[in-house]
């Protein structure tokens, strides 16, 4: 029982790893993609206001 429950902790500390991880990462992509949209509506806005 020793073993299956270092394995099954090792498991939930792996678990909550990769989820911290991927919210994470789904943050910076959110960052990403709104700091490219601010950028892409000004550079499609320029034209627009010449």
């Amino acid at each position: 029982m020793g073993r299956w429950g270092d394995l099954t902790g090792v498991g939930f500390l792996h678990l909550g790893e990769y989820v911290l991880l991927l919210s994470l990462s789904r943050a910076r992509v959110g960052e990403i993609l709104s700091s490219t949209r601010a950028r892409v509506g000004e550079t499609t806005a320029v034209p627009s206001r010449q």
